[in-house]
């Protein structure tokens, strides 16, 4: 019966060390820089190792000299148990403050912090109207999951921050989170934005929260001079305006697409990309072939987002070309293993072409995942000794 006793509670030990201790000591030390948090495991290991050294030595010497006794015991523990608790409220209030320099220096590394202490929760709150902006947008970032209430009426008065890079976070996150009650603020700080750039976001952020009840108004900045008003407005009406609203996007883009000024034909390039619809993909077969280098280079970009199969010769196509070549390979890894069936005869098409294999290898391992993996391996015992090595890689 003892022994079973014992089973037991060994049993209960270990899902508590499992699921509560070494869970809660894992996120205490994460506001620790990445060799503080090292040491601070090693000196729980040691301190753990030790202290049930001491405790079997300690109940040991008491079985020897006869002095076992719940009630000795008992009464040794009550003081242990006080120092303990002394002991807590000291670190607590360490703790706080080591966590309030992880947010000043963003020392936060992964931004995964278990927000599940009121006190972590309010010094994150103080920090989203600190002068430091910084501060301002990591609190902003992490507030996002802990407490929506709160930061929705936070986000009211930050709508209208003097920094123009929390003012666009902020509009990220009404975008984000679409709360109805922002769609009047928003329009407000639509018209009295002066920075175009903030501006885009503005309008993409009124789209969210009006969708086809704004379509008309916003369409109105498909004209405006400036390229960012025109391709926030495009890329608002499509995500949320609906077949009438992305009818009066798609329009604007087929004509900046076919545009004789290479801004405009880059710019709608870049929308496409941005929207990021796989289907959406016809104006970007002509600018892949334009005349323009920088207009060519967007196109690329917008291909690799959208990871339409009718993009990917021309992604390979553009290796072969020194001033694309960066643009191509960024593209081809940004859609995955997607083109996987595409890389596979290329390798067999330029199987004697070793600077073409040597990049097709690389990217195949920035790509990573069983498909690239697999890939890989057919070609690890290739004759050219650079491309081995590459695959190696």
């Amino acid at each position: 019966m003892h022994i079973w006793m014992w089973v037991v509670i060994m049993f209960v030990s270990d899902i508590i060390r499992s699921f509560l201790y070494n869970t809660t000591f894992l996120t205490l030390l994460q506001p620790l820089q990445s060799k503080l948090r090292l040491a601070g495991h090693d000196i729980l290991t040691w301190v753990e190792i030790i202290s049930i050294g001491c405790s079997g030595l300690f109940l040991l010497a008491l079985i020897n000299y006869n002095l076992l006794d719940l009630k000795l015991l008992a009464i040794i523990l009550i003081p242990v148990t006080l120092l303990w608790l002394g002991i807590i409220i000291l670190i607590k209030k360490e703790y706080i403050r080591t966590l309030e320099k992880a947010l000043k220096y963003r020392l936060l590394e992964g931004s995964e912090l278990m927000l599940t202490d009121a006190a972590s929760v309010d010094l994150l709150k103080r920090k989203l109207f600190s002068t430091n902006t910084g501060e301002v947008l990591y609190a902003l970032k992490l507030l996002t999951r802990a407490d929506n209430k709160f930061l929705f009426n936070a986000l009211s008065s930050l709508l209208h921050h003097p920094v123009p890079q929390i003012r666009v976070e902020v509009l990220k996150k009404i975008e984000e989170f679409k709360p109805a009650a922002f769609e009047h603020l928003v329009r407000v700080r639509t018209e009295a934005e002066e920075l175009p750039a903030i501006k885009d976001q503005a309008i993409r952020t009124y789209c969210a929260l009006g969708e086809e009840t704004v379509v008309e108004e916003v369409a109105k900045s498909l004209t405006h001079n400036d390229y960012l008003i025109k391709k926030g407005a495009a890329i608002g009406l499509i995500r949320y305006g609906g077949i009438h609203g992305m009818k009066l996007a798609g329009e604007a883009i087929i004509e900046l697409s076919s545009s004789k000024k290479a801004l405009e034909r880059e710019l709608a390039a870049q929308i496409i990309g941005q929207v990021n619809i796989g289907n959406f993909y016809h104006p970007l077969l002509n600018l892949l072939k334009d005349g323009n280098e920088k207009v060519k280079i967007a196109a690329i970009e917008a291909s690799g987002k959208i990871k339409n199969p009718k993009l990917f010769p021309y992604l390979f196509h553009y290796l072969s070309y020194p001033a694309l070549t960066e643009a191509s390979s960024r593209a081809l890894i940004e859609m995955g293993e997607a083109a996987m069936d595409e890389f596979e005869k290329e390798f067999i098409v330029h199987s004697t072409d070793s600077t073409r294999l040597r990049k097709l290898s690389h990217i195949c391992g920035r790509i990573g995942g069983e498909k690239s993996i697999a890939l890989l391996k057919k070609h690890i015992s290739i004759r050219d000794t650079d491309v081995r090595n590459q695959v190696w890689k």
